[in-house]
């Protein structure tokens, strides 16, 4: 398995993507093998989904439209 894109993250809990150019997984330490495969995969189906780009716009969009919901 390819983990170039992979960063172990010291000290949180979560995994989780992070960047718009180059996409990195963020893995929190401690985790089996099994444990990171699949969290990798799962993650991995993120970026697929292009869901990292598809957040931050869906908040802009939100913010723009409701911006009550913010005060």
């Amino acid at each position: 398995m390819n983990l170039s894109n992979r960063q172990t993250e010291y000290g949180k809990k979560t995994s989780f993507v992070l960047g718009f150019i180059r996409t990195k997984i963020y893995v929190p330490t401690g985790l089996g093998v099994n444990e990171t495969e699949y969290v990798i995969a799962h993650e991995r189906t993120h970026i697929r989904r292009l869901d990292y780009l598809i957040k931050p716009l869906a908040f802009l969009i939100t913010s723009v439209h409701c911006p009550y919901f913010f005060a």
